[in-house]
């Protein structure tokens, strides 16, 4: 049976620097999945018994692992964008003085999602 330690439980941090990969990838002997750049440090899988050999050429993309990864920040970004949508009536009236001598909190969100908008 094969255990993927990297994503157990969805996590979507690689095992070996607890971080969110930034580029997944499955190492083709043993199918364990690791972020590319903290897998070059090791000659031999670090899972446990595994002892596969790290080659580059047995280090394939995990398109799976990097569509989740993309979705999972996409939706945080879509949170953030409506939080900011969501607080925004109230920043209307806690900026009223500040606005008169300088940009408000309203205005400087509301450029923010228009450059966010025009991104997409």
């Amino acid at each position: 049976m094969q255990h993927n330690m990297a994503t157990n439980n969805n996590d979507l941090t690689c095992c070996l620097c607890r971080k969110i990969y930034t580029n997944p990838i499955i190492l083709s002997p043993c199918g364990h999945s690791f972020d590319h750049k903290c897998i070059l440090e090791y000659t031999e899988c670090p899972i446990g018994m595994c002892n596969a050999p790290v080659l580059e050429k047995s280090l394939l993309p995990n398109y799976a692992l990097k569509n989740l990864i993309d979705n999972y920040n996409q939706s945080a970004k879509c949170t953030y964008e409506i939080f900011l949508l969501d607080t925004s009536t109230s920043m209307w009236y806690s900026d009223f003085f500040i606005g008169l001598f300088g940009t408000s909190r309203f205005q400087m969100a509301i450029q923010f999602l228009k450059e966010i908008f025009e991104k997409r």
